[in-house]
């Protein structure tokens, strides 16, 4: 009877730990400094506290060029690895303070939708690179190997590429686009991501960064 106690005590950690709410992160157009944050329930019409973590401190981020910051929620937090993903609704926030002003408010749930679809990218990476306005169509590596557009289009009937099949001309801290307008699906694996392979279906599309002359996903197929 002790054994199987223990074994349901660990079948409902296990389950708990499966589906606490996994990292967020937030993008906006702010200095980066004296940034804080807390999570509020409005479902009642006034802001009631999600977690027993209060304000977080939000460490100094250097904007990019283009004067947006980015940083991540929920990591390494264990307030926020307790929340039930149950708690979370289109009324529960994220509200960001600046020096205790309120700059903007985030629903919870789209944040997580969109984490859902995105990668998470090595911690204090800055985004907005330089871009090059233009685009490419490839059909094999080979042809992709020529290509340092930002807009990248596949043609091909059906094809795999690794990291190294991409130009190494192309910029730090760049997003580039591929987009398969082929007739088969595009297999794509890179140093970051080695195993398995991220399938591009037809019709759909994918974003890279470079950085620090490695490439890693953005965006993935939805």
């Amino acid at each position: 009877m002790k054994r199987i106690l223990i074994f349901i005590s660990l079948l409902v950690a296990a389950t708990s730990l499966a589906y606490s709410l996994a990292p967020v992160t937030v993008v906006l157009n702010n200095d980066g400094d004296n940034l804080t944050v807390r999570f509020s329930d409005y479902t009642n019409g006034t802001p009631i506290p999600i977690d027993s973590g209060g304000v977080r401190t939000i460490p100094t981020q250097t904007p990019n060029a283009s004067g947006t910051c980015s940083f991540v929620v929920g990591e390494g937090d264990p307030d926020w690895g307790n929340i039930p993903p149950s708690r979370v609704n289109s009324y529960v926030l994220i509200e960001v303070f600046d020096n205790g002003s309120l700059v903007a408010q985030f629903r919870l749930d789209e944040l997580i939708q969109d984490a859902a679809q995105n990668e998470h990218l090595p911690s204090g990476v800055e985004l907005g690179g330089p871009i090059v306005y233009a685009d490419g169509t490839f059909y094999d590596q080979y042809s992709l190997a020529n290509l340092t557009s930002n807009i990248m289009v596949y043609t091909g009937y059906g094809s795999s590429i690794v990291e190294a099949d991409f130009s190494s001309s192309l910029v730090n801290r760049s997003q580039y686009t591929i987009i398969n307008s082929g007739t088969g699906q595009l297999d794509i694996q890179l140093n970051s991501r080695p195993a398995p392979p991220v399938t591009v279906p037809v019709g759909q599309t994918v974003t890279l960064i470079r950085l620090n002359n490695n490439l890693y996903f953005i965006t993935l197929p939805q």
